[in-house]
């Protein structure tokens, strides 16, 4: 069966996306398919749904494919653009490139950042940074399923200091048609 890019349509956030989701699902939906996802679509058409009270900046290279459930993607993207939107001061960017064999899609944005001692906890099932249990999609259940994701598609999600200031998010995904093998390599990448 060949795959097919997932149209917008397709990929719209599953009902409850905010929630948390098991990994045994996640890893179990990462394998249905097959499926051609264009990141940059994908992010075009999320950030149109959205009302935000920053400006989001969008650099986004043309073409970029990944092999993925586009459900999944959406709620990756989601839970990523909820996170700098609440975080924003004045404004954030999401980036979509191709970096060798691995898809990249970047979120950063201009807020406060991440101390320290919580990036060691944001990935941590229902830790919150600074302590808080605010119960949104903010919740770090999201970020957890966020990186299960990442992993159930052979990526890996990683978290840093942005150059505007605040916190960045870079999801690595092998881009689509390569064999097992070489999608191995954006979850090794470091």
């Amino acid at each position: 069966m060949e795959p097919r890019i997932a149209s917008p349509d397709e990929a719209a956030s599953p009902p409850g996306a905010g929630g948390t989701v098991r990994t045994s699902r996640i890893t179990a939906g990462a394998r249905r398919g097959p499926w051609q996802v264009d990141l940059a679509t994908m992010v075009r058409a999320e950030v149109v749904r959205r009302v935000s009270r920053v400006p989001i900046s969008l650099r986004l290279e043309p073409g970029v494919l990944v092999d993925a459930a586009p459900t999944q993607l959406v709620r990756v993207l989601a839970d990523l653009v909820d996170h700098a939107q609440r975080h924003a001061d004045q404004v954030f960017q999401i980036e979509v490139r191709r970096n060798g064999r691995c898809a990249e899609l970047v979120v950063e944005d201009d807020g406060d950042g991440m101390v320290g001692t919580d990036r060691g906890r944001t990935f941590r099932r229902s830790a919150r940074p600074g302590g808080t249990n605010t119960g949104g999609p903010e919740d770090v259940d999201g970020l957890a399923a966020v990186r299960d994701i990442a992993r159930a598609h052979s990526g890996m999600l990683r978290v840093a200091e942005s150059a505007m200031g605040g916190a960045r998010f870079v999801l690595l995904l092998p881009v689509a048609g390569l064999p097992e093998a070489g999608r191995r390599t954006c979850a090794a990448t470091t």
